[in-house]
């Protein structure tokens, strides 16, 4: 899953790393969206966690899973 607060592209190779090691069949991937009037999208105001354009991001994240 990605879109978690303060996830970075290290973040996501270091992960590819383990699951290469893993050898799973098959890979899902997923963000996580946060919709208004959701716990989640309170605590994210309250405690000023980032958030960035879910499109944007996995399009960045899907070049570096391409390129690994």
């Amino acid at each position: 899953m990605y879109n978690l607060p303060y996830f970075t592209d290290d973040i996501l190779e270091e992960d590819l790393k383990i699951i290469a090691q893993l050898m799973p069949p098959h890979i899902s991937y997923y963000p996580l969206y946060v919709f208004p009037k959701t716990p989640l999208y309170t605590i994210q105001l309250k405690e000023a966690i980032p958030s960035f354009d879910t499109t944007k991001k996995w399009y960045d994240y899907n070049k570096i899973i391409q390129d690994f």
